[in-house]
């Protein structure tokens, strides 16, 4: 949970498996972890924790505007299952409905990570992974991947 991204924790009293796995626009990419993405427009990691919890982890380098996007659909998406509950991991908010409300502190929050993300990296836009950005940082830097 570095400076380059913003996480949240999702949980359902429905499988979270079933869940993602009934939305079409989710990839997987192995057993327990999945991806909201669009070409090159946003990209949103999505990992299984446990039956009913999903990690949601956003690299603050993607096109604002298209991920944020996204965000709302992702999340329109996951609370329409029941018993949804949101945790922001950055500042410990929780929400129990997603609404007007809710939405507009979500998107504050990403905001103010973001300006944060920018002070450090710049004006640095793509829409990946963050072990992609880490790669490409890695990478401007001269250091090679171990892999």
């Amino acid at each position: 949970m570095g400076l380059e991204a913003i996480n949240f924790f999702f949980c359902s009293k429905e499988l979270i498996k079933t869940i993602v796995e009934s939305n079409n626009q989710i990839v997987k990419s192995n057993e327990k972890q999945y991806v909201y993405k669009k070409d090159d427009v946003f990209w949103i990691d999505l990992e299984i924790q446990n039956d009913l919890c999903l990690s949601i982890r956003i690299t603050l380098c993607n096109p604002k505007e298209a991920v944020l996007n996204a965000l709302d659909n992702l999340l329109v998406f996951l609370f329409s299952f029941e018993g949804g509950v949101l945790n922001n991991l950055n500042t410990k908010e929780l929400f129990k409905h997603y609404n007007k409300s809710a939405r507009e502190r979500i998107f504050n929050a990403y905001e103010n990570r973001n300006k944060v993300f920018e002070e450090i990296y710049g004006d640095y836009t793509a829409a990946v992974s963050s072990e992609e950005f880490y790669r490409i940082q890695r990478a401007n830097r001269g250091i090679e991947d171990d892999k």
